[in-house]
C-alpha cells in the first residue's frame, strides 16, 4: 500500500469519525432538552406544592379558633366598622395578624 492509498483511507476514517461525532451529539442533544423539561416540570411541581402549603397553613390559622371567624365575620359584613383606631387592641392585633397571613398568600 502506498501513501497516497494510506492517505485516502486516513481520510475516510476521518470523515467517519466526524459523522459520528455529529450523530453522538445530536443525541445527547435531544437527551438534554428531555432532561430540562423534566427538571422543569419539577420545579413547578415544587412551587405549586409551596403556594398549597402557605394555603393550608392560612386555612389553619384562620379556621382553628372561633375568634379569628368571628371577627373576619364582624369586619367584612360591616367594612365601614373596620377603624383600627377604635378597634379594641385584641380585635386589632388578631385583624393584623389575618391581614398578613392573608398577604403572604400573594
Amino acid at each position: 500500500m502506498n501513501w497516497d492509498a494510506l492517505g485516502a483511507v486516513a481520510q475516510l476514517l476521518g470523515a467517519l469519525a466526524v459523522f459520528v461525532t455529529v450523530i453522538y451529539l445530536t443525541i445527547q442533544v435531544g437527551q438534554s432538552e428531555k432532561v430540562q423539561e423534566q427538571q422543569n416540570a419539577l420545579t413547578s411541581a415544587v412551587i405549586m406544592q409551596s403556594r398549597t402549603d402557605t394555603v393550608m397553613r392560612f386555612v389553619d390559622v384562620v379556621t382553628k379558633d372561633d375568634t379569628n371567624l368571628n371577627v373576619i365575620a364582624r369586619y367584612t359584613e360591616n367594612p365601614e366598622e373596620l377603624d383600627l383606631a377604635a378597634m379594641p387592641q385584641g380585635e386589632r392585633l388578631r385583624i393584623r395578624y389575618l391581614a398578613t397571613c392573608a398577604r403572604a398568600l400573594f
